[in-house]
């Protein structure tokens, strides 16, 4: 199974890494992004072996990894830790590289949840998130121009915003400066017609310290 999300005492989530999440991180290692850099993660993810194979491919030289973290070490990330739901995290916790994979997912409110990642993120520091595609039946989705207008609300940088499955068959990468129109995003989403688990990865470096 490609993608696994199990829901436990109505919050907490655990979920399987993908091709596309080891995109996203191997497009920060090449950036140097992780380099030194204390990172957190909301959500519970587990690291699968299976998938250094990928790592390998895409980062010449990866060691292999039999954890989450395990695999950040080897993307010179200098201290991991991951928090199965936002209500783990201590107040006034902060990091330069914040994460979410699944979490975001099983939230009733999105931008609520948004708001909770941004403040654990460091000013001058990324937010790194993965989550379906708002065409898919998760509980809480993201749209391309919900991120595009997050971006600039907030005056992030974004380095990284890609539609793909979880094992990479079909990828797109987007220019996040302007909002998409209903003729472009069915222009967009075409060749997906038939594609399952569609998600939206994006990167955003943080660059003010509004709320």
């Amino acid at each position: 199974m490609r993608f696994l999300t199990i829901l436990t005492n109505g919050y907490r989530t655990i979920q399987m890494y993908t091709e596309f999440v080891c995109d996203q991180l191997a497009f920060a290692h090449d950036k140097e992004y992780l380099n030194d850099k204390k990172v957190i993660e909301v959500g519970s993810s587990q690291w699968d072996s299976k998938y250094n194979r990928y790592m390998k491919a895409r980062l010449p030289g990866f060691m292999l990894a039999q954890s989450t973290t395990e695999m950040f070490s080897r993307l010179n990330a200098g201290q991991y830790t991951s928090y199965p739901s936002d209500k783990d995290i201590a107040e006034n916790t902060t990091a330069d590289i914040v994460c979410s994979f699944g979490w975001m997912q099983t939230r009733v409110d999105p931008l609520g949840a948004f708001s909770t990642l941004h403040d654990l993120t460091n000013p001058g520091g990324l937010l790194i998130l993965n989550c379906p595609l708002g065409i898919t039946s998760a509980m809480s989705t993201m749209t391309v121009n919900q991120l595009i207008h997050i971006r600039h609300a907030n005056k992030y940088e974004c380095p990284y915003l890609t539609i793909a499955n979880h094992s990479i068959q079909f990828k797109t990468r987007l220019d996040s400066k302007g909002i998409f129109n209903n003729r472009d995003i069915k222009e967009l989403l075409y060749k997906f017609r038939e594609t399952p688990n569609l998600a939206v990865g994006v990167i955003f470096k943080k660059t003010s310290l509004d709320s």
